[in-house]
C-alpha cells in the first residue's frame, strides 16, 4: 500500500477474499518473536481505532513507534520482571565531639541499630457484596478468523446493517465468544450501525403500501373514464331520437 503507513506500528495490506474481491487489512508484527495478527478494516484506515483495538486485544502499540509487541510477550515480560526487596537502613552511633579521657576500664561494644522500612498497609478486604470486576480476556487467533468469517458472511457493508436474522448476540453464540468481541471486530471493519432490520422492513412496507394505493387510483380512473365514455354514448343516442321526434312533428305540421 501507499508509503504514508510507514511510520505506523502496522502495515496496510490488500488480500484477495474467496468471491474473487481483494479487501483492506492491516497486519501486526511481534518486535519480539515476531507473531502476526490481521484485523479488516472496511474501506477507510483509521490509526486511532485500529491502536485501540489492538490495545483491547492484549497488544502493546503507540502511534509514536513502530514497534509492536504481541500479548504473548508482553505477559512473558511481566512475570521475568524483578520483584524490589525492602529497604534494609543501618545507623551507627553518633561520635561524641569532646572524647573523655580513655579510662582502664575497656568500653563495651555497641552495635549498629538496624531498622526496616515500614510495610505498607494492607488494603481493606471487599465488603460484602461488592461485585468483582468482569475481565473479558482477548480472542485467540482461530477464534478471531471465526468471528471474522460470520461478519464478512451475514453483514451488508452497503446498507450498514446486518443481514435479516443476523445480530452481534447471535454471531457470538455461533462462535462461542463474548458479545464485546463481535462488536470491537464489527466496527474496526465496517464502522458503527446505521440501519437495522426492522427499519428497513418498515421502509419496504411503507414502499408496498405507495405501490397499493397507486395502483388502486390508476384502476379507479380507468373505471370512471369507462363510466363516462358510457354516459356519453347514451346521452347521445337519446338526443338522436328527440331530434328523429321533433323532424316527424314538424313534418305533420
Amino acid at each position: 500500500m501507499s508509503g504514508k503507513w510507514n511510520d505506523l506500528p502496522f502495515s496496510v495490506l490488500s488480500v484477495p477474499v474467496e468471491d474473487g474481491h481483494r479487501r483492506t487489512v492491516v497486519r501486526f508484527v511481534c518486535s519480539t518473536c515476531e507473531a502476526k495478527e490481521e484485523y479488516g478494516v472496511g474501506t477507510k484506515v483509521i490509526p486511532e481505532m485500529i491502536v485501540k483495538q489492538a490495545t483491547r486485544n492484549g497488544w502493546r502499540v503507540s502511534l509514536n513507534s513502530t514497534k509492536a509487541t504481541c500479548p504473548k510477550c508482553v505477559r512473558e515480560r511481566k512475570k521475568s520482571a524483578p520483584g524490589e526487596s525492602p529497604k534494609t537502613l543501618l545507623l551507627a552511633p553518633k561520635p561524641m565531639e569532646n572524647p573523655a579521657p580513655m579510662a582502664t576500664t575497656p568500653t563495651p561494644f555497641t552495635r549498629p541499630v538496624q531498622m526496616t522500612a515500614p510495610k505498607p498497609p494492607m488494603a481493606a478486604p471487599p465488603t460484602q457484596g461488592t461485585p468483582k470486576p468482569t475481565v473479558i480476556e482477548p480472542l485467540g487467533v482461530k477464534d478471531r478468523i471465526r468471528v471474522r468469517g460470520f461478519i464478512m458472511e451475514h453483514f451488508d457493508e452497503e446498507r450498514g446493517c446486518w443481514k435479516k436474522g443476523w445480530n452481534d448476540t447471535k454471531v457470538a453464540i455461533e462462535a462461542t465468544v463474548e458479545v464485546q468481541h463481535v462488536t470491537e471486530m464489527r466496527e474496526a471493519a465496517f464502522g458503527p450501525i446505521r440501519t437495522t432490520e426492522e427499519a428497513e422492513l418498515a421502509r419496504d412496507n411503507i414502499a408496498k403500501l405507495k405501490q397499493q394505493m397507486q395502483d388502486q387510483i390508476t384502476l379507479l380512473v380507468s373505471d370512471t373514464d369507462l363510466k363516462i365514455g358510457n354516459l356519453r354514448t347514451l346521452m347521445n343516442t337519446r338526443i338522436a331520437e328527440i331530434e328523429k321526434l321533433l323532424a316527424s312533428v314538424e313534418k305533420a305540421a
